[in-house]
């Protein structure tokens, strides 16, 4: 399973923005969610149940094929209401999400060559957080949160991170 991840480096840190100069001309990534396919087949939701997702850049040209992957840090939450309220934000629902974001104009994030000689021309992948748990959650049954209304959420961070490396080997071809 993933034997694709041999070829990346992999990224997992709360990701930051610094200005530059050169950040109006930043690359922009585009939003895409994971296919309903997999979805399904992996259990894979955020925790409003909305289909999980990423921002993708390609490298500069279709001859490199090395790529970048970013996991989105975000905290936890640690009991069913403080998951519930996360689920109603950007941190918990792939709702909010916007289009796209623009380049990191910082470190071995960056696209500028000036700023990152060794990684600017890679392609590059944000790996949303939706989950609650950094991608480690794997609670088949959805949780109900008692109050005025019954309200359902679910913990799959692992199953998340699956169906997004599963999405990025079958419809982005990273191979």
């Amino acid at each position: 399973m993933f034997t694709f991840l041999r070829r990346f480096v992999v990224i997992a840190s709360v990701m930051s923005g610094c200005g530059s100069a050169w950040a109006a001309e930043r690359p922009f990534h585009t939003l895409k969610r994971v296919s309903e396919a997999i979805v399904n087949a992996t259990g894979g939701v955020c925790l409003d149940g909305s289909k999980p997702g990423y921002y993708l850049r390609p490298p500069v040209n279709e001859s490199i094929h090395n790529w970048r992957i970013h996991l989105r840090g975000g905290g936890w939450c640690f009991n069913e209401t403080q998951c519930w309220l996360r689920s109603k934000t950007s941190l918990g629902s792939s709702i909010l999400w916007p289009d796209s974001i623009a380049d990191a104009s910082f470190g071995f994030l960056s696209s500028d060559p000036d700023v990152n000689p060794g990684f600017a021309d890679w392609g590059a992948v944000f790996v949303e957080y939706c989950d609650g748990s950094s991608f480690t959650g794997d609670r088949e049954q959805s949780v109900e949160v008692n109050g005025d209304v019954i309200i359902i959420i679910r913990l799959r961070g692992k199953r998340v991170l699956h169906a997004v490396m599963q999405d990025l080997e079958d419809n982005v071809k990273l191979l």
